[in-house]
């Protein structure tokens, strides 16, 4: 896969953030000012969690499922 992008997550990809694993549930979404949220399911306490961050930031690890 080449390099992704936080603003290129789809849902049901799997990335890393911060060293932590996570299953995207929804497509990125744009917040404006170079910033996008991302819902996703956190991998070792199956919760979801809301991640702000650089839409040209790169994720770690990115596989679509």
């Amino acid at each position: 896969m080449a390099k992704v992008t936080y603003a290129d997550l789809k849902a049901d990809w799997r990335f890393t953030h911060h060293g932590r694993k996570y299953l995207a549930e929804a497509d990125a979404e744009p917040l404006g000012n170079g910033l996008v949220v991302i819902r996703a399911l956190d991998w070792a306490t199956s919760k979801s969690r809301i991640i702000r961050t650089a839409a040209n930031g790169t994720p770690g690890n990115v596989s679509a499922r």
